[in-house]
């Protein structure tokens, strides 16, 4: 019979992590990956992980909320996408909401979000919320590229899962191409560049009202061209 994995695991894989996160990311990420496990055979839940980290993540010191964030985000990224229930996609989408203000967590509070995104209950309803966050509290110019990246890829994993409702809420449709133009103008990083450049073509070859937005969208995607 398999060994019972206790808040005491938890805790003290907790701890490791946020220890080896900046020393030895392979067994941060391997520790991640075990409490993922644990989350996906449903002997602990997402919850009870935040609840865990609840003492770094209220610390006064930046470096310690961006491990504990970092630590929530990296076990979501291996958490089976059908193992949420709509209620902790909801909480968790609150509690990632509500770290939008943290400027020095904005890296790990994006990562979350675009691993939030392809939960299997995460609906198209709540793509809204996520889009008004992505354009009125997120100021790309304020943050590095890496920060950065997970904005883009909210938006890539968006457009995958949710490219036909997007298209039949015309509402939405429009907003999805307003945040987009948002976040990708003035970008320069060439790893963001490359997932804005896939986006604009995709954006232009299969949503709806172009015409309204194609002088943006033309801009973003040739200023990089002489």
């Amino acid at each position: 019979m398999a060994e019972r994995y206790t808040t005491e695991n938890l805790n003290a894989h907790i701890v490791s992590f946020i220890a080896n996160v900046d020393v030895n990311e392979t067994r941060s990420n391997e520790l991640a990956q075990q409490i993922a496990i644990h989350v996906t055979n449903k002997t602990i839940k997402l919850l009870e992980i935040v609840i865990s980290l609840r003492e770094f993540i209220t610390s006064d010191e930046d470096s310690t909320r961006q491990k504990a964030l970092h630590c929530l985000s990296t076990v979501m990224a291996n958490v089976d996408p059908n193992t949420l229930s709509k209620n902790d996609v909801l909480v968790i989408f609150d509690f990632y909401q509500s770290k939008m203000d943290d400027a020095a967590c904005m890296k790990e509070t994006l990562q979350g979000i675009s691993t939030l995104v392809v939960m299997q209950c995460f609906y198209s309803s709540q793509i809204p919320s996520i889009l008004k966050l992505l354009k009125v509290q997120y100021q790309p110019s304020q943050f590095l590229a890496a920060t950065r990246y997970f904005a883009f890829l909210t938006l890539e994993n968006i457009l995958h899962r949710f490219k036909a409702a997007l298209i039949k809420e015309e509402l939405v449709n429009d907003m999805f191409i307003e945040t987009f133009i948002s976040i990708a103008t003035a970008e320069k990083d060439p790893r963001n560049l490359l997932i804005s450049f896939r986006l604009n073509k995709e954006i232009s070859s299969s949503l709806k009202n172009i015409r309204k937005f194609k002088e943006d969208l033309f801009d973003i995607l040739f200023c990089y061209f002489p």
